[in-house]
């Protein structure tokens, strides 16, 4: 019996594979193939609800959108003990220094979509994830601004390495459900990152508006041993 489905394999799901096996994903048009997937389903966002029974692990990973919130409350009508984990973003938060009790607040049409699903979610019995920006060999953020100033230069950086995302998700399967804030713990103002990344390419500007630190006061966050805790030395040694 395949115990862990994953809702969404998209980039943080195929690393969320490379850690587990005998997994069952769902995907809309176009089937990612990875050794340690047992099983794939065709399944969007408005379809009908397949059946849930046979899985202990339920893990959500879509990105931000208005059906999102109907589909959660779909799986929760159709559900008795399994274990749920829900992959949000630090989006979710506005500014200033953030920790898991902060206001949920986040501006951007993203993080209202986020936000309204965790309002729903905040009396179940369900793990919620909230990773900074996802980085990595692929997701390189030299990349990100494709060449122009990078903005708001004085605020810090939010990022954490997908591998270490997808290795927390697995870690926390066997934990009480909690919520959690995940992002490199080695944080650095994006003046001082990306002027490593880019040397003598560095352009950017500040901003007079707040910026967003985000924090965390749980002990399975504070313990967890990541992989790149220094992303300044993970990419610049690429």
């Amino acid at each position: 019996m395949n115990e862990t489905i994953i809702f969404g394999f998209g980039h943080l799901a195929s690393f969320i594979a490379d850690h587990t096996k005998n997994l069952t994903v769902t995907y809309r048009n176009n089937k990612k193939e990875h050794p340690n997937v047992s099983k794939y389903i065709k399944f969007e966002l408005g379809d009908d609800l397949i059946p849930l029974d046979n899985y202990e692990n339920i893990i959500i990973n879509y990105p931000p959108q208005k059906e999102l919130l109907s589909f959660i409350k779909d799986v929760f009508k159709n559900i008795s003990n399994q274990k749920v984990i829900f992959i949000s973003s630090t989006s979710v938060y506005g500014t200033g220094e953030c920790d898991e009790d902060a206001k949920l607040n986040g501006m951007p049409r993203s993080g209202r979509y986020l936000i309204d699903c965790e309002t729903f979610l905040k009396d179940k019995n369900v793990t919620i994830i909230r990773p900074g920006g996802l980085v990595d060999k692929k997701r390189n953020p030299v990349n990100f601004f494709k060449g122009n100033p990078v903005p708001a230069i004085n605020h810090r950086t939010n990022y954490v390495h997908t591998e270490d995302v997808a290795r927390f998700v697995l870690e926390v399967l066997d934990k009480e459900n909690d919520n959690y804030n995940l992002i490199a713990p080695i944080q650095y103002t994006k003046e001082d990152f990306y002027k490593a990344l880019l040397g003598n390419d560095f352009q950017g500007s500040t901003s007079e508006k707040t910026g967003k630190i985000i924090k965390t006061k749980k002990e399975n966050v504070l313990s967890f041993k990541f992989l790149y805790p220094d992303l300044i030395k993970y990419f610049t040694s690429l």
